[in-house]
């Protein structure tokens, strides 16, 4: 009988490398759960910082709508759905000024650049000064601005050529 223990003493035989990896998986089972409390710690604190920031900021949030809104006019402003009102509004409205430029685009003729454009809203008139390849181009423009509908009476001021030989011509036009 080989390998037989016959001692009668009760002491087992000590493995040294099964007690070194025990204490050592130990050991690193109690740095895995130190370093996962250290990190909650700083979780905790960084929450409680970024809480105190939110609160700070909503604090000077309300100070500051509560400044707007203590003038009446503001108040329109500040309210999102107020300013939505109030661009519907603008939007529907007729801007003369845009309406006008897209006429005079339309009626604009090949040749013919503006090179200075004057607008009287009150006395519904237009002054331009106008650049032009010759003279029928300055006539094809009158005539198109006064078979446009949009504008009673074409008059061309006066004209002049310019030293590259374009012809400078300036126009009163009245709107409808």
């Amino acid at each position: 009988m080989v390998n037989i223990n016959l001692s009668t003493n009760q002491a087992a035989p000590q493995d040294s490398r099964g007690t070194a990896s025990a204490k050592s998986g130990i050991l690193a089972v109690e740095i895995i759960l130190l370093v996962v409390a250290v990190i909650s710690g700083g979780l905790m604190l960084w929450a409680n910082s970024i809480d105190n920031k939110v609160a700070a900021t909503e604090a000077a949030y309300d100070e500051k709508i509560a400044v707007l809104m203590a003038n009446a006019r503001n108040k329109d402003i500040v309210d999102f759905q107020n300013r939505l009102s109030l661009t519907d509004e603008l939007v529907d409205r007729k801007n003369l000024t845009l309406d006008v430029l897209q006429e005079v685009e339309r009626g604009l003729v090949s040749g013919v650049y503006i090179t200075a454009y004057e607008a009287d809203k009150e006395a519904k008139t237009l002054k331009l000064e106008c650049v032009a390849d010759n003279y029928e181009a300055v006539a094809r423009q009158v005539l198109s601005f006064k078979s446009s509908g949009y504008f009673s009476e074409v008059a061309v001021k006066n004209t002049s050529v310019s030293n590259e030989g374009k012809n400078v011509f300036s126009m009163d036009i009245k709107l409808n």
